[in-house]
């Protein structure tokens, strides 16, 4: 397999999972996490906290559908289609690396980690032209 196709494939399945977990993130952590507050914390601040929580859900869903229609733009060799998720994966592994310097070894940052570095992977390892 050429360079070009395993960073179309690394873009395409990272932004699938991307998409996949934000509804995982919104569906099955959101209310886990409130129940774990509920009572604990004044309702304004968890219904603030709430609310920002699904901003990131709906923003994992649309950088993964981002990076999906980069996905196709990279199958019919638009040299602009890297950016996308060249950008995206910046951001994830910045998050990652800050969250985990922040809050200490925890699994689920290192999965926004492994994400964007995959993604970064998969930008680089693109080119727009086939190999010869």
């Amino acid at each position: 397999m050429t360079p070009r196709r395993v960073g179309e494939y690394l873009v395409g399945v990272t932004s699938s999972l991307i998409f996949l977990s934000s509804f995982a993130h919104g569906l099955l952590g959101w209310p886990e996490l409130e129940a774990a507050l509920r009572g604990r914390v004044d309702p304004a601040v968890l219904g603030a906290l709430g609310v920002g929580w699904h901003f990131g859900s709906i923003s994992m869903a649309t950088f993964g559908l981002l990076g999906l229609l980069s996905f196709a733009q990279m199958r019919k060799g638009r040299a602009e289609a890297r950016w996308t998720p060249a950008l995206i994966g910046a951001a994830y592994t910045i998050f990652g690396v800050a969250a985990l310097l922040y809050r200490g070894p925890r699994p689920h940052f290192a999965f926004f980690i492994v994400l964007g570095i995959f993604l970064l992977a998969g930008a680089l390892l693109w080119s727009p032209e086939p190999a010869k």
